[in-house]
């Protein structure tokens, strides 16, 4: 939609003026462009117009139901659900194939194990926005298959909850190295493992205690340090029953 307005005044050679911006409603969810293009009415074309032209991008995260459950079986993230924030435009969050999480086939991982150059690249995901009941604690409920190779190479997965539409973070779990690991038993270090059966799987509950009856967005920060494959499925968030559990015959 295209909004213009008019101001008056007198703007001297290097002065400046703070104008806000009548209010304007988004429609949909996902990427979006502000663009805002000042000029002088009746005043002839500028040798240089660029400097009056600005553009600010921002996202609009759509509303998630609740309970909330996420399985990557769309093997698509960049459909407007979740938003991957990739600075270095990089390696970064995607979906592969993978078993051992019923029903589905898909999950969404970060391939660390080709991240180059090894300097510490934070990737994120985050989610819709889910809003939880009031009156119980939720719990954030994820599977996780990652394959510790050494200490040299100790990716991190951290999480965040935001309860002011990403304007700040609060951290509620960080794992790294071994800790974040499956036992070499199951994975035998091998940093390209991707994992076919349950028991190739931990599950991790982080109990959402002081975010009753808020409305928040989930963040999913990889730190890279090229280990090897972070995978995660089954993300979900509920009060009651677990929503994997319920049965929708």
């Amino acid at each position: 939609n295209d909004l213009s307005m008019l101001w008056t005044g007198v703007l001297n050679p290097g002065d400046s003026e703070a104008i806000e911006l009548a209010p304007t409603t988004v429609a949909n969810s996902g990427p979006q462009e502000l663009w805002v293009r000042s000029s002088i009415p009746g005043f002839p074309q500028e040798a240089d117009p660029f400097n009056n032209n600005r553009v600010l991008r921002f996202d609009v995260r759509p509303e998630g139901s609740f309970p909330f459950l996420e399985q990557f079986e769309q093997n698509e993230l960049f459909n407007g659900s979740w938003l991957v924030r990739n600075s270095d435009a990089a390696t970064t969050w995607d979906t592969l194939s993978t078993g051992g999480q019923e029903p589905g086939t898909h999950s969404v991982y970060m391939k660390m194990r080709q991240y180059y150059p090894i300097e510490g690249q934070k990737d994120d995901l985050i989610s819709p926005f889910i809003d939880l009941p009031i009156t119980q604690t939720s719990t954030l409920r994820f599977a996780i298959c990652y394959s510790f190779v050494h200490t040299t190479f100790s990716d991190s997965l951290q999480v965040f909850v935001s309860q002011d539409c990403g304007e700040s973070w609060e951290s509620i779990y960080k794992k790294g190295g071994e800790e974040l690991g499956l036992p070499d038993s199951i994975t035998d270090g091998d940093s390209d493992f991707i994992p076919t059966q349950p028991e190739h799987w931990r599950t991790e509950d982080i109990q959402l205690t002081g975010f009753e009856g808020e409305s928040i967005l989930l963040r999913f920060q990889s730190t890279n340090d090229r280990g090897s494959n972070m995978i995660l499925d089954n993300i979900r968030v509920f009060s009651e029953a677990d929503p994997t559990m319920v049965s929708t015959d």
